[in-house]
């Protein structure tokens, strides 16, 4: 299983949009939301190292997104997806 934490800013008349988005996604959550900034985290969980740069790739491609990176990336050996991830 792997985790990733993503760093999204987006326009200010988009977050509260982009926010809902985001937690829409399969395996995703946002954990902070600070509109103020223009800023959010949100934690993705993935099977495949793929499955996790295509996550990042599809909130950069949602309408309002001004840049999501990646900041940070655990992979745990340990743990298996449940199923349907």
């Amino acid at each position: 299983m792997e985790y990733s934490g993503i760093l999204i800013a987006a326009r200010p008349e988009a977050m509260d949009e982009v926010r809902r988005a985001v937690d829409g996604l399969e395996a995703f959550e946002v954990h902070r939301f600070h509109p103020e900034e223009g800023r959010m985290i949100a934690v993705q969980e993935a099977a495949t190292n793929e499955a996790s740069k295509e996550g990042l790739r599809r909130i950069q491609a949602l309408p309002g997104v001004l840049f999501a990176e990646l900041v940070y990336h655990l992979v745990d050996e340990h743990r298996e997806p449940h199923e349907g991830e």
